[in-house]
Formats: C-alpha cells, sequence, structure tokens
C-alpha cells in the first residue's frame, strides 16, 4: 500500500502549471528582434551669445521616424546620443540621414520643454560621426 496519498486531479493541475510558466517564461523574455546596427554620435550645440539651456536634450529623428536616439546636452554644449531599444540603451543612432531637435528643459512651474526642429539634415554614416549644431537667434 502506498504511503504517498494523491489528491484527485492533482498530477493533471500540476501539468497545466507547468506548461502555463513554461509558455510564460519562453514568452516574457526580451524580444527576438535583433537590436538595430547603430553607430556613435557625439557633437556640440553652439548658440550665439550663449550656451545652450542646462538640461536641454537633443533628439535625432530618422525619416522613417522609428528609432529616434537622443542625449542630454552638457553645460559646454556637448552631446552624446544613444537609442533605446528593447528596454536597453544603445550607443548611438542609427545610418541615415536625421532631422534634430532641441528640446529645452521644463521649468519649476511645468513651463518651457519647448521643442525646436532644426532645418539641416544631419546624415549618420557608418563610422563615429562628430557634429556641429549651431542655433539662429
Amino acid at each position: 500500500m502506498s504511503t504517498n496519498p494523491s489528491v484527485p486531479g492533482c498530477s493533471a493541475l500540476l501539468g497545466v502549471l507547468l506548461v502555463a510558466c513554461v509558455g510564460v517564461a519562453g514568452c516574457g523574455g526580451k524580444s527576438s528582434v535583433p537590436p538595430p546596427k547603430t553607430y556613435p554620435v557625439t557633437g556640440r550645440v553652439v548658440v550665439p551669445g550663449g550656451g545652450p539651456p542646462a538640461g536641454a536634450r537633443i533628439q535625432f529623428e530618422p525619416e522613417d521616424a522609428r528609432l529616434m536616439a537622443g542625449g542630454k546636452i552638457e553645460a559646454d554644449g556637448s552631446f552624446s546620443l544613444t537609442l533605446l531599444f528593447d528596454g536597453r540603451k544603445l550607443p548611438g543612432a542609427t545610418e541615415g540621414p536625421h532631422r534634430a531637435t532641441l528640446i529645452t528643459p521644463l521649468n519649476a512651474d511645468r513651463s518651457g520643454g519647448e521643442r525646436i526642429v532644426l532645418e539641416q539634415t544631419y546624415t549618420v554614416e557608418p563610422k563615429d560621426n562628430d557634429f556641429t549644431i549651431t542655433m539662429t537667434e
């Protein structure tokens, strides 16, 4: 006689739970889409008569508008771009022409955050890229 009592249906329930756990674990990971190829992008924003506002950001948006890269503009005007993909920060931006946008920081009263779309197009090439962006007054 068995000393291990069993509950009717317990084996079936454990089987269903096991399949559910495996299914969730298999689908809950990172995307199976490979990350895009990015190339380093650094630069400097030059503002006649002074530097960019502290805490301003820059964004590079490619023509297909799918994989935008961005970065913080430092007090000296320098920046370095990263691209957020599947929860990971990739250095740089994707290859091709990009439109640049400067975003001013929010003030304490939540004003600001102005988006200034620049007219010039910046082309990211498969190499280290360094851009000087001169703002007009």
